[in-house]
């Protein structure tokens, strides 16, 4: 009985003298924890907001110009659009000339065409005679009126004045600097579905200024740049932005009219029968 004793005592105080041990050990480990690892919280501050930008917008109508500056194709269109904020974001946009529409582009997710593209061209866009065309907008048949292959929701994203972050399972930064630092921070995204990287960089003021997609081994897929941003109410839009691909084609939209949460039909996503 007196050994169990001494041994139960024994170890209480081990015990009790190694959790001493780990809390000195703790703060001597956090004072000497390097500066960047506190100010790597910047970047996923920025990355969060980013994430959220105007998430909050249910509906947007607007009107700009589309400049296409292809190797088929240099032209620019007034446009028109309505989109709204769904599971799968949705818009239809209406490219005018001379105030007449000549083509108008529905995305909604749906997989049928209305005046099926064919596969013998790519940018045919404005290439209608006579009467408007409608056609359905998906990731398969982007390329056939936009020179940039860009998902279409990213389309419709930026036409709700939101940001186009792909989804990404890990993030990292290059950024080494404080809140105050004003330098730019790059950050590093990844897909483990398809292994796709997403560069995103923000300037000094905080503002994010691109998307770059590349696939595993760094080539280009295509860049997104933010050049020119506006308050309107209470959001803060991009309102001119340069699509790229890695030929150096692009496809610029320059937004001068637009307003959040204004009523729109439902129908008006859809072909009409």
């Amino acid at each position: 009985m007196k050994n169990e004793g001494f041994l139960i005592r024994f170890l209480g105080m081990a015990f009790l003298a190694a959790m001493v041990c780990l809390a000195g050990c703790a703060v001597r480990m956090q004072k000497n924890r390097p500066v960047s690892f506190f100010m790597e919280e910047y970047p996923r501050i920025l990355l969060r907001k980013a994430m959220e930008w105007n998430q909050d917008i249910d509906t947007a109508r607007g009107k700009g110009w589309l400049t296409i500056d292809s190797q088929r194709l240099k032209t620019r269109f007034k446009m028109i659009w309505a989109a709204r904020n769904q599971a799968t974001p949705q818009a239809r946009l209406t490219l005018l000339d001379a105030g007449l529409p000549i083509e108008t582009m529905l995305f909604n997710g749906g997989k049928k065409s209305a005046s099926s593209p064919g596969t013998s061209g790519r940018s045919r866009v404005g290439r209608s005679s006579g009467q408007a065309s409608v056609r359905n907008i998906t990731n398969r048949n982007i390329g056939y009126v936009f020179p940039v292959e860009v998902p279409v929701d990213h389309v419709v994203r930026l036409l709700l004045g939101q940001l186009p972050i792909s989804s990404f399972v890990r993030a990292k930064s290059s950024f080494h600097g404080g809140k105050n630092s004003k330098t730019p921070v790059t950050m590093t995204t990844e897909n483990d579905t398809d292994g796709l990287h997403q560069n995103i960089t923000w300037d000094a003021q905080g503002r994010m200024h691109k998307i770059r997609m590349e696939t595993p081994s760094g080539n280009m897929i295509y860049s997104i740049e933010f050049s020119r941003w506006k308050q309107i109410r209470q959001y803060r839009i991009p309102y001119r932005v340069a699509v790229r691909n890695p030929q150096g084609e692009e496809m610029i939209l320059d937004i001068t009219d637009w307003t959040p949460d204004v009523p729109v039909k439902a129908s008006v996503f859809h072909l009409q029968r």
